[in-house]
């Protein structure tokens, strides 16, 4: 992520972007907040504090994690 973050310019030919870093992670179909225990949800908080901090998005199956806890 580190490296992905620190993108300044990201073209290709004339075009200019600018880059979202994503954090992708993949569960079972069945994932629900409600289903975690106490010590992975201050992970997944704690992850997400991350994000916030360094400037990248984090992705549970499609959702983000920001709408995932709250």
């Amino acid at each position: 992520m580190v490296l992905f973050t620190n993108l300044k310019e990201v073209k290709i030919g004339s075009v200019e972007y600018k880059p979202i870093p994503i954090l992708k992670l993949t569960t079972d179909l069945r994932f629900s907040k409600e289903i975690l225990k106490k010590s992975q949800m201050m992970n997944l908080q704690l992850l997400n504090e991350e994000a916030a901090k360094n400037g990248f998005q984090v992705l549970i199956n499609k959702t983000n994690l920001v709408k995932i806890l709250l």
